[in-house]
């Protein structure tokens, strides 16, 4: 969504339960919430920025203990042209 001009947001949320496969990243038994911002300056610029949130439903019995993970990451893209 865009929020202000180059500026956008996103949130996405997925819960896959134990058995279930959907796509590499909603893995098995797993609550996952994620927030992206995106900032383009111009065409040869990009900012986008993402932190995401994992964690087991249930644990499974070959587990020791359920998963909780957070990451972050960022990217910055810079463009060359000819121009």
């Amino acid at each position: 969504m865009d929020f202000s001009p180059r500026h956008s947001i996103g949130v996405n949320y997925g819960r896959t339960s134990p058995g279930w496969l959907l796509s590499p990243q909603y893995g098995k038994n797993e609550d996952l919430f994620e927030v992206r911002y995106m900032w383009r300056r111009n065409r040869q610029f990009a900012l986008d920025l993402r932190g995401r949130w994992r964690k087991d439903m249930q644990q499974l019995s070959a587990e020791t203990s359920r998963r909780h993970e957070f990451d972050l990451y960022l990217r910055v893209t810079r463009g060359f042209s000819g121009n």
